[in-house]
């Protein structure tokens, strides 16, 4: 057990957290480990963390691919991220068609990067994740002619 694990037991600070019925039981983890300075025993404010530097990467299959539903989706998982209180400061996210059993995947998508959490708010939504899927495609087309022999 790490020093942090130990030093919360002993305080009576439970580390874990759930997220739609996963519960996570240290969410200082990473998929690679762990932060050095938790080891030292350091305590981290997850909340403060998440909301500096938490990025979420999502992706979702839908029949329907639009702007209208792209926003929709994201302001429902901003929703669900307050209801937990697990912030984070901004989101990549593509809405795509289901791929088949056999073949490539439609053409279409919805994606945006870096969106940040402050621009999650109703009132013109749908228009500014279709200025951030616009600015996505033009940045994709200037480096495929940039690297295009």
């Amino acid at each position: 057990m790490a020093e942090l694990d130990i030093r919360a037991k002993e305080l009576g600070i439970d580390l874990s957290t759930s997220f739609a019925g996963i519960t996570f039981s240290n969410p200082i983890m990473t998929a690679s480990g762990t932060f050095s300075a938790r080891e030292s025993g350091a305590f981290y404010d997850i909340s403060e963390l998440g909301r500096q530097a938490g990025h979420l990467i999502i992706y979702v299959e839908s029949d329907t691919v639009t702007v209208e539903k792209a926003a929709e989706i994201m302001l429902d998982i901003k929703v669900i991220f307050d209801e937990a209180r697990v912030p984070f400061a901004a989101m990549d996210f593509t809405l795509w068609y289901p791929k088949p059993e056999e073949g490539t995947r439609p053409d279409g998508d919805v994606s945006v990067v870096d969106f940040p959490y402050d621009a999650f708010y109703e009132a013109g939504m749908t228009d500014r994740v279709e200025e951030a899927d616009k600015a996505l495609k033009a940045y994709y087309a200037e480096q495929d002619a940039k690297y295009k022999n």
